[in-house]
């Protein structure tokens, strides 16, 4: 479940700008995974397995803008928290340009 907050605008040299903010609760059921390597013949397995279920929570933050008529350019980032009894937590960002042809 979440919720985001936006606003575009153009500037006064007809540019298109928007910036956002959103939060999101993230939730797992019973998740686990099981993760095995072996030797290219087979032998040898080494297995690794981690509960992956739990309950999440996103913020985030983003800006996105027009640079010219077929150029724009975007930021994002991320702070993602345990919200139960994980005490994890990790920050993620992203910087990007697309180019329409």
């Amino acid at each position: 479940m979440g919720a985001r907050l936006a606003k575009n605008w153009t500037t006064e040299n007809n540019k298109k700008v928007g910036v956002w903010a959103r939060v999101n609760v993230w939730h797992s059921f019973d998740s686990s995974a099981k993760t095995t390597f072996n030797s290219f013949d087979g032998q040898n397995p080494a297995g690794f397995t981690t509960k992956l279920g739990g309950t999440w929570g996103q913020a985030g933050l983003g800006v996105a803008g027009k640079l010219t008529r077929r150029l724009s350019a975007f930021a994002t980032g991320d702070y993602n928290f345990a919200m139960d009894n994980g005490n994890g937590h990790s920050i993620s960002g992203r910087v990007g340009l697309r180019y329409e042809f």
